[in-house]
């Protein structure tokens, strides 16, 4: 009778683990469904290495533009935007010199153009620059009202008035449809992602938040952010929930990304530790309470991109103290199969060709920086 009960033991433990292993196993499977004629991704917290495709991402350094000259002059002032043409030279946008500035392949400086003002093609307060096929620099001018074309040589090529449009982070697509989010008044105030023509003249209204009525500081604000190709796709998301959206040319989503993740709390002691990294100069009193408005947990992310392949790299807001950044990288089909990290105090603001290019806000000399890497996948 004590051999068939050790043998129930053994069998009860036996099936214990098993369950265990299985739904271990089974948490970390990648699911797809569709809802509503959209096809939703399920990712689980940590990566799934895709069969066949390296899942590791290696950065080795291969370009620095900025550093001081034995002058102690600077290249830059200021490094606010950044994008690449056809033939790999380097733009820069010097938002403290209102002055694009170009670099070779190699970061050898080659040409600067823009100049500040409210003349034709000059440009007063960009929000939002962005490069259309490789060839053409927009400019969403909310100093002058208008939003501009500009070729490589800084030529102003068109100028279109925004009417009464107040646009922050104004992109345009190849076919000239220019997405913006801006601020809707009534008994609420909503932020809004809307899509219009190349006259202003809004075409849809592809996603809404409602702002409270007092707002937490910036950096705790829930925010839309949205990367457009040049063929009109985009992608979308708010910072509070893990949710990114594909969406056609049309404007209609195809694809929902989800991940499961963990909320960071907001609380009075890892506040302290986070606050330094926005505020430097402007350290927490030790008497400082959590005001009731604010938000209970810190947004999920801080910035998400996708480069010429359709990978999309999602930055982390940052919860932990000091380096790394780390950023989630999603397959094209949105299934979540890396992590790369990185220098917390460079932006990765864009990747193509396996070149991953940075923007540097003051480096230890106090130099802005441009940084160029080399992504190899192990």
């Amino acid at each position: 009778m004590q051999n068939i009960f050790k043998g129930y033991h053994f069998l009860l433990l036996f099936f214990i683990l098993y369950a265990e292993t299985g739904a271990t196993q089974n948490s970390q499977k990648i699911r797809t469904q569709k809802e509503n004629g959209v096809t939703v991704v399920e990712n689980p917290k940590t990566p799934v290495p895709l069969e066949g495709m390296p899942s590791h991402p290696v950065l080795k350094e291969d370009l620095i533009i900025g550093r001081a000259r034995a002058d102690q002059t600077f290249v830059f002032s200021s490094v606010h935007w950044l994008g690449v043409d056809d033939k790999k030279n380097i733009i820069v946008y010097d938002g403290k010199e209102v002055r694009f500035k170009v670099f070779d392949k190699n970061g050898i400086s080659t040409r600067k153009f823009g100049k500040k003002g409210q003349g034709p093609g000059e440009i007063m307060s960009p929000m939002g620059i962005g490069m259309v096929d490789h060839k053409l620099i927009t400019v969403n001018d909310s100093g002058n009202n208008r939003f501009a074309y500009y070729s490589m040589t800084g030529e102003c090529m068109k100028e279109t008035n925004r009417g009464k449009h107040r646009l922050f982070q104004g992109l345009a697509d190849q076919d000239g449809n220019i997405y913006g989010i801006t601020l809707k008044f009534g008994n609420t105030v909503t932020q809004e992602l809307i899509k219009y023509d190349s006259h202003f003249m809004p075409l849809k209204t592809i996603a809404s938040i409602v702002l409270p009525k007092e707002p937490p500081p910036a950096e705790l604000m829930e925010k839309t952010l949205f990367s457009v190709k040049d063929d009109g796709s985009f992608l979308r998301a708010s910072t509070y929930t893990y949710e990114l959206y594909l969406h056609n040319r049309n404007g209609d989503p195809v694809r929902k990304i989800r991940k499961d993740h963990d909320r960071t709390k907001i609380t009075e002691e890892n506040l302290k530790k986070i606050a330094p990294r926005f505020y430097p100069d402007r350290p927490i009193p030790s008497s400082f309470r959590i005001p009731g408005h604010w938000p209970e947990h810190y947004p999920v992310f801080t910035d998400l991109l996708r480069d010429d392949t359709g990978r999309i790299y999602v930055r982390l807001f940052p919860s932990h103290d000091g380096d790394p950044a780390l950023y989630d990288v999603f397959d094209p089909e949105g299934r979540y199969f890396a992590v790369l990290s990185h220098p917390r105090k460079e932006k990765i603001v864009l990747i193509e060709n396996n070149e991953v290019y940075c923007l540097v806000e003051s480096d230890e000399e106090g130099s802005p920086l441009v940084k160029r890497y080399l992504l190899d996948w192990k």
